[in-house]
């Protein structure tokens, strides 16, 4: 069990550099003006958020001994487990008010704007930027299965459209804002995750791997047990 929390402790002390890194960001962000330098802050704090959030989904899943590895190759990979974190929240929070507020907590995270912007970020134009429509479309008026008139028109990231105004100013103040936000949910949650800990006052084993002598075959399924389909 010494090793298992020595792995926890490093999820442990990489979470809170990544908070102790975006809590460094957001002054920045809130008092100087929109540049290079400054657009490269956000997206690196866009960035440290989710990552934030995952290598706290590492640290549960790890204390709590949740089923966190999936077959890989001829190995295994560690894949933290939302359904099986979340169903253990949900069994922790018949008893804890912590695991309750950590589940409401955890939800919020998820669909935080702040997170969207990281998505965004990563999978289509950076939400820093300039605004920029993603791409045009033509949009065909249909009446009566005829079409009737063609238009062309713009398509904009979510965020760009549905928070108000688009001005370049406005979208730095309220991704800033958002940073700012998530970052508080994100150390709120930390303090959540060690209550529970240590209200619990005890670490799961690590998840068993079994190797077969000779063939060095790997499962994730008991001998004893049916190997699924």
């Amino acid at each position: 069990m010494n090793l298992a929390r020595a792995c926890l402790i490093a999820w442990v002390d990489d979470a809170a550099r990544c908070c102790d890194r975006i809590a460094n960001t957001v002054p920045r962000l809130r008092d100087h003006e929109r540049n290079a330098k400054t657009i490269a802050a956000l997206e690196e704090a866009l960035w440290r958020l989710d990552s934030g959030r995952e290598k706290l989904e590492a640290v549960f899943s790890l204390a709590f001994g949740l089923p966190s590895l999936r077959l890989y190759k001829t190995g295994v990979l560690f894949e933290p487990n939302m359904k099986q974190i979340r169903l253990k929240l949900k069994e922790l929070g018949k008893h804890n008010e912590s695991a309750r507020e950590l589940s409401e907590i955890g939800r919020s995270l998820a669909e935080h704007p702040a997170i969207q912007l990281r998505h965004q970020l990563i999978h289509q134009l950076s939400p820093a930027g300039s605004l920029a429509a993603l791409c045009l479309i033509d949009v065909a008026h249909v009446r009566e299965q005829s079409i009737v008139a063609w238009e062309t028109s713009q398509l904009y990231a979510e965020e760009t459209l549905n928070y108000g105004s688009i001005a370049d100013d406005d979208r730095w103040a309220r991704a800033t804002h958002w940073v700012e936000e998530c970052l508080d949910l994100l150390l709120r949650s930390v303090e959540l995750l060690a209550t529970i800990v240590n209200d619990l006052g005890v670490l799961e084993p690590p998840q068993a791997v079994y190797k077969q002598d000779g063939t060095g075959v790997v499962s994730l399924t008991h001998p004893s047990r049916p190997i699924p389909d």
